[in-house]
C-alpha cells in the first residue's frame, strides 16, 4: 500500500466529480433557456 497512489486516485476522482458537476450546470442551463 503506497500513500501516494491512494492521494493520485482522490485527485483523479475529486477532478471527474468537479467535471461531472459543471456539464450536469451546464445542461441544466440548456434546459431552462
Amino acid at each position: 500500500n503506497q500513500p501516494g497512489g491512494r492521494i493520485l486516485e482522490l485527485c483523479i476522482l475529486h477532478i471527474a466529480m468537479a467535471e461531472i458537476a459543471m456539464l450536469g450546470t451546464r445542461y441544466q442551463i440548456v434546459i431552462n433557456e
